[in-house]
């Protein structure tokens, strides 16, 4: 970074998408990615942008919001759990 500029801490990156023929609702939001630099964490960052997040997809009239979040990050996923997230799908791969 130049002196005087200010350092980025984090990002979020939310989209709607339409869902498969055979998903209801037909379109959800979801959070494509986001991170916080570690020193910045539990600090609110993610409930901000979820809440920004919220409406613009209520504003959209889109009722659902999901995103993925890796089997093995225990904090990631109470973090998640903690803004009301659940699990409702498992995804499964094999490694050849």
């Amino acid at each position: 970074m130049l002196e005087g500029e200010e350092k980025l801490d984090g990002y979020f990156v939310g989209v709607i998408e339409e869902t498969k023929p055979f998903i209801k609702p037909n379109k959800e939001g979801r959070i494509a990615t986001i991170y916080v630099e570690p020193e910045r964490r539990q600090q609110g960052f993610a409930r901000t942008v979820l809440e920004r997040f919220e409406g613009f997809c209520s504003d959209k009239d889109v009722n659902t919001i999901r995103l993925s979040v890796h089997s093995r990050n225990p904090e990631a996923i109470r973090a998640w759990q903690s803004l009301g997230f659940h699990e409702y799908m498992k995804r499964m791969r094999l490694d050849i």
